[in-house]
């Protein structure tokens, strides 16, 4: 039987939050326990609830795919958390057996879906464009084109008064131009509109921070009205600025790039109808930093592709845009396994010189990931930073208490962080701290 080699770092980094942690973390005992089990494919178990049926666990190996018959709309939930947390502790209490029939059932549906999905991604391009879609199509781009004229407008005359004349700090203020912005098939930008109002509300510096934010608005609404001269890449990083959808057959497969992915993060972000799931991954022989995404409906488990700190060899195929970022998994060719830090990681100066290249290629690009070799420290107000040995440094989001855990970690010291820079501050994904001498 093939050993289970994930850990608690990496079972942790799946949670949905804190409290779902700690839950889990106290389910990681036997005694919670019947009909524990496991096959090379899926790992189970009857947890006892407050109910009398005990709720029936399954979790898909090696990429950690959960389901649970609890009521909880958290995923993973606390038990599927325990099981996993269970197994990394004491991994011979759930020893090898023939799968009963709930995870049978269960396995055999999930694995219907991967391969239908795999059949869809191979399958042929999509017939022409029946004559009543292609004036529907046209009707939406001329509607797109009004929408946008109107917010070039409205952002000139904003700029042109001054931040003082307009309600700014006022968030229907921005929330009446998004929804205009959604009626115009525009959803990326009415996002972009609304995010500004948090900035005009929160902080500190708002009209500084405020006037880089409209900037790459303005951008795509100047640049839209001329978007058949642009080159091919830079129009798709328009149009997705914009919103509109990226589609797979549009993908290069004839140009996919095969390497030793490793998964160096997620990240996720609440959008009005779904959750996108973003997944990083690293190439550690081509040094290609991919981007998977995951639209996910609200309540619906996330199943990302990779588990961080895991790599696998794949093939994966990039969508049209000036930088080869985000990707689509066209084959995996073997089992993930547990993986070291990528060697040769430089400091922030290096790694800042490549977000100026790309985003001078890309001038919407609105979250980049970041590699470094660096050490957490915190300020006397309280902030946190990544600092590197030259003294180069970037402010750090996020709560306390998993910043406090990655400190305790890496003892202070050096260590190879992955994350997302998203313009004013990083945000740290996973690490590989060090053990000491």
């Amino acid at each position: 039987m093939t050993p289970l080699v994930f850990t608690a770092e990496q079972i942790l980094d799946l949670a949905p939050d804190a409290s779902s942690a700690r839950s889990g973390q106290g389910l990681a005992s036997p005694r919670h326990w019947q009909g524990l089990g496991r096959n090379p494919e899926v790992l189970w178990g009857l947890c006892q609830g407050s109910g009398k049926t005990p709720y029936q666990v399954r979790i898909a190996l090696p990429e950690l795919a959960t389901s649970c018959s609890c009521p909880s709309r958290k995923f993973p939930c606390k038990h599927a958390l325990g099981l996993m947390f269970l197994a990394a502790a004491k991994p011979d209490a759930v020893a090898a057996a023939e799968p009963p029939e709930f995870v049978a059932e269960w396995l055999a549906k999930r694995n219907a879906r991967v391969e239908k999905t795999a059949a869809k991604a191979k399958s042929d391009p999509a017939p022409p464009i029946p004559e009543t879609a292609a004036r529907t199509a046209k009707k939406r781009e001329a509607q797109l084109g009004t929408g946008l004229r109107e917010l070039k407008a409205w952002l000139e005359d904003l700029v042109g008064a001054g931040f003082a004349n307009a309600a700014v700090r006022e968030p229907a203020f921005w929330d009446a131009k998004a929804r205009r912005l959604v009626d115009a098939q525009a959803p990326g930008l009415a996002r972009a509109v609304g995010e500004l109002a948090g900035i005009a509300l929160r902080e500190n510096d708002w009209p500084e921070r405020l006037l880089r934010g409209l900037s790459p608005i303005y951008l795509a609404a100047e640049a839209f009205e001329r978007a058949e001269t642009l080159p091919v890449g830079l129009r798709a990083d328009l149009f997705r600025a914009i919103g509109l959808p990226q589609r797979q057959e549009d993908v290069d497969l004839d140009a996919a790039v095969e390497d030793d992915w490793l998964c160096i993060g997620h990240a996720s972000e609440d959008l009005e109808r779904a959750v996108v799931h973003r997944t990083w991954l690293f190439g550690r022989n081509t040094g290609l930093r991919a981007l998977i995404l995951n639209f996910v409906p609200h309540g619906q488990p996330a199943n990302p592709p990779a588990l961080p700190g895991w790599s696998e060899f794949m093939r994966l195929g990039f969508y049209p845009g000036s930088l080869r970022q985000r990707a689509l998994i066209v084959a995996r060719g073997g089992n993930p396994v547990n993986s070291a830090a990528p060697e040769a990681v430089a400091g922030l100066a290096a790694e800042l010189e490549r977000l100026a290249d790309a985003v001078s290629a890309d001038p919407w690009l609105n979250r980049f990931p970041i590699l470094v070799r660096a050490r957490l420290a915190r300020d006397g107000q309280g902030g946190w930073w990544l600092a590197d040995e030259n003294g180069a440094a970037l402010p750090v989001e996020g709560e306390d208490l998993p910043l406090w855990q990655w400190y305790a970690r890496s003892g202070g010291r050096d260590c190879t962080y992955s994350g997302e820079w998203d313009g004013e501050r990083f945000r740290l994904l996973y690490g590989w701290p060090e053990v000491a001498p």
